[in-house]
């Protein structure tokens, strides 16, 4: 005789069937810091639609949209607005699509840091102070894209978060090993020195990133010299994004 599933009991297991595939398929595209064989279970449902929607491109946003329950056909002008401003372009994914860039990524963890006190964001946000920006060149930018938030005041936000318990971070199952007592270390310097960053950046040019044309990356401005003598010009975000000009560059 077989067995007869509730209604609600099948909505569970095709949601948590339907956040497994999303979890494999957008990999690559947002989940990136996790390990590939990371086991989902019906309470990472909502944090799969949630990452989805962060880092996701157009397709990613109507996954999430099917996880969450919701067939709203605003979804893909919902995504439009939400990654409209931006500092770079997208860029083409490898796997087909588009997909925010690396520094535009950065930037919305930080201000997703700020608004929650989550493990997961902890780590990113320490992977990208590493390997993409300093944090306090993060914060600098960050404001530019909401404008709710003083380079000030985002920093306050975050100094307040960082205060994980190692089983919060054992739960992420992440690629490699992650030394808790070093990241805290780790993160007390970066807020440490992105304090001394914005305090000493002027207000005309709060709300952008820095780039050096000759060098082709975003760097972070050094005290005592001017943009000119670091070869650095400020590049700020615009509906789209927009790529650096070579042209304006130091003579």
């Amino acid at each position: 005789m077989s067995r007869l599933l509730v209604p609600e009991t099948t909505r569970t297991i095709v949601r948590v069937r339907e956040a497994r595939r999303a979890y494999r398929e957008f990999h690559a595209q947002c989940f990136w810091s996790y390990r590939r064989d990371l086991e989902i279970g019906l309470t990472d449902v909502d944090w799969v639609a949630e990452t989805l929607k962060k880092n996701g491109d157009m397709r990613a946003w109507r996954m999430a949209g099917r996880l969450i329950g919701t067939s709203d056909p605003t979804a893909c002008l919902n995504w439009a607005h939400d990654s409209a401003w931006r500092f770079m372009p997208l860029v083409r994914d490898e796997m087909g699509g588009q997909v925010l860039h690396e520094v535009d990524l950065a930037i919305n963890k930080v201000l997703t840091l700020a608004g929650r006190d989550e493990a997961r964001d902890f780590v990113d946000i320490l992977h990208a102070h590493e390997h993409v920006l300093p944090l306090g060149a993060m914060v600098w930018a960050a404001v530019g894209k909401d404008p709710g938030f003083t380079p000030a005041s985002l920093l306050e936000q975050l100094k307040r978060r960082g205060r994980h318990q190692p089983e919060e971070i054992a739960r992420l199952a992440l690629a490699r090993p992650f030394d808790l007592v070093q990241a805290r270390t780790v993160w007390q310097a970066a807020l440490s020195d992105a304090d001394e960053f914005i305090r000493g950046r002027p207000q005309e040019e709060v709300g952008c990133l820095y780039h050096a044309p000759r060098r082709g990356h975003f760097a972070t401005p050094s005290p005592g010299l001017s943009l000119q003598e670091q070869g650095l010009v400020p590049h700020f975000g615009q509906p789209g994004g927009i790529l650096p000009r070579v042209a304006d560059g130091p003579a």
